[in-house]
Parts: C-alpha cells; sequence; structure tokens
C-alpha cells in the first residue's frame, strides 16, 4: 500500500489584525491526496510496523496524522513517522520536517525541520521540496531568498503536485528568483489547472484579466474564476464577484456579485469582507482604465503583485 496523501506548506496565518505573520501549522497547510484504504488495515499495519517495516511505520504515521481508522494524534503520528525517517524513507522524513516545522507532536523546531526536510529533499522527495521552498521563500527558520525558493520549487514541479506547479507560475509571473516569464508561468498554470487546481485557475483568470503573456480577455478570464470557484479557491470567487460587481467578460450583475462575495466572507476571505463593508454600487471610484490596462484599487489592500511596474492588480492571488 502506498501513502498517496500528501501535506504541503504553503500559506502562512496572520493575525486578526493583519499585522503578525503566525507561524506555519497543520491548519495552513495544503492537503494534496488521501488514502482511505489505511483506516480498515490499521490493525495489520501496525504488527508490521511494530516488527521494523519502515513503510507499515509511515502508514500507522499517517493512520494518527489524518484520523485514518483511529483519533488523530500527532503525537503517536510523529514517534511512528521518527521510526521510519530513522531507518531512511524519504517520505517519513519529510513528515517528520513538517511535523517539526509547524509544532505538530513535537515542540516547534526550525533547526530540524530543515534537516529533516534536507534528508528527504535530497532524496527527490517533492513534498520536502516544496517545504524547503516554503521556508526560503517567507523566511521561515532560514534567510528568507526567493532565489533558494524558486531553486526548491523547480525541483518540485512537473512531478504530478499540482501545488508545485502553480506556486512555480507564480514565482514566474511575478520575478521572484528568477527572470519573469509569462510564457513559462501560463505554462506551470495549465498544468496545475489541468488537476482542477484552483489557485492555478485562478492564477490564469489573473493573466487574462491582466493580459500577461495573452491577450487581455475579461470573458476568459471569468470562465478561468468561475472554474477555481468550482474548486474551492475563494480568492477566485472574490475575483468573480469582481467580475459581476463591474462586468468584467460577464453581464453586470449586483446581486450575484453580493452572493459571492458573502460566500466568500462567510469562508473567512478578509478581501470580501472589508468589500461588503463599503457602500455596495459606489464602483465609479475604484476603476480607472487606461491605456487598455486596468487598474482596481483594492480597497486599500494588499496587491496581488509585488512588483510595483505591473498596473493590473485585481485583489490578490
Amino acid at each position: 500500500m502506498k501513502l498517496l496523501k500528501v501535506i504541503v506548506v504553503l500559506l502562512l496565518a496572520v493575525s486578526a489584525n493583519g499585522q503578525e505573520i503566525l507561524p506555519p501549522s497543520l491548519d495552513s497547510a495544503i492537503q494534496f491526496g488521501s488514502n482511505r484504504s489505511i483506516g480498515p488495515q490499521l490493525a495489520s499495519l501496525r504488527r508490521k510496523a511494530e516488527r521494523g517495516d519502515s513503510k507499515a511505520q509511515l502508514l500507522v504515521g499517517a493512520a494518527y496524522q489524518f484520523g485514518l481508522g483511529t483519533d488523530p494524534d500527532y503525537k503517536k503520528a510523529s514517534n511512528w513517522y521518527r521510526k521510519a525517517a530513522d531507518a531512511g524513507l524519504p517520505e517519513a522524513q519529510e513528515k517528520m520536517g513538517l511535523m517539526y516545522l509547524t509544532g505538530s507532536g513535537v515542540e516547534r523546531n526550525y533547526d530540524l525541520a530543515l534537516r529533516w526536510l534536507l534528508r528527504a529533499a535530497s532524496q527527490g522527495d517533492a513534498a520536502a521540496q516544496v517545504n524547503l521552498s516554503f521556508m526560503y521563500s517567507h523566511g521561515v527558520g532560514v534567510p528568507e531568498s526567493s532565489v533558494e525558493a524558486f531553486r526548491w520549487m523547480s525541483k518540485a514541479a512537473g512531478r504530478g503536485l499540482p501545488p508545485a506547479d502553480s506556486t512555480l507560475a507564480d514565482m514566474y509571473e511575478g520575478g521572484l528568483g528568477v527572470e519573469r516569464s509569462f510564457e513559462k508561468a501560463l505554462s506551470y498554470y495549465r498544468k496545475a489547472a489541468r488537476a482542477h487546481y484552483g489557485p492555478a485557475e485562478n492564477g490564469l483568470g489573473v493573466m487574462y484579466f491582466c493580459g500577461e503573456g495573452v491577450r487581455q480577455d475579461f470573458r476568459e478570464s471569468a470562465y478561468w474564476y468561475r472554474r477555481a470557484t468550482a474548486d474551492q479557491s475563494t480568492v477566485a470567487e472574490v475575483n468573480l464577484a469582481l467580475a459581476y460587481e463591474h462586468g468584467f467578460g460577464v453581464s453586470k450583475n449586483s446581486a450575484e456579485a453580493l452572493r459571492l462575495y458573502q460566500d466568500a466572507a462567510a469562508d473567512g476571505s478578509a478581501v470580501a469582507q472589508n468589500r461588503l463593508a463599503l457602500p455596495f454600487e459606489s464602483d465609479v471610484d475604484h476603476i480607472v482604465r487606461n491605456s487598455g490596462s486596468v487598474t482596481v484599487a483594492s480597497y486599500n489592500l494588499e496587491s496581488r503583485i509585488r512588483n510595483p511596474e505591473v498596473k493590473c492588480a485585481p485583489y490578490i492571488k
């Protein structure tokens, strides 16, 4: 039996006042894939694990981490992962790095997280490579370095892990750690979008909205926002609401825009919550069209693009 569930930490939690970046946790992780067959076989897997079978130890650890056939218990998960990691299993080494990175079942320790993740990544474990990229991108336990973040993410991309492909596309689009390339960004977004990965579909929507590497096309942008919303992207839901509010690629529909903002707000989107706090028909002051480009004043919220020379900034990504 192969463990198919992968945990990829790509998000940092932000404090309620929006000022403080909180340490990473499993709550801020992206979970990709699943393996429900572990639960029914937990008893036999545990017997194999107790006899020293490292793959069974990995699976028992996963059972405790994800609550498959048992109650979730991060401490027991980390104990089983450690046994498999000590035996040299890269998937377990990545899990140990993740546990130390997030302080799950063990005391948070970035030095040990880095050590375990490097061991796994050097053996080609894509999830470890993504987590190393996360650490360098945000300066968690290591000096912040967009170059190192790109280097590790580029190793993980193209291997069937949509979050890696989508994040590498973000880097190419924004020129983060690498020379900007809209062509490569589009390629990696499309690769992740084929797996119905919402953030990548939203990324395509943004590129069509801004005309980055493609002819500006609000209708195509709205199509991708709609697909991403169906694939559980709250950010895309806000962007789709923006489209309906102002008629970008769709017929202007204030009722549909309001519904989408409310849904996104209920899912925790601060952007949607802040938009709902404003008068809803005051769109004139927020839209500026200039030389074919579109600048959206994001209601004093963070732009999705970190490069100030890029004028098109529809909310966040």
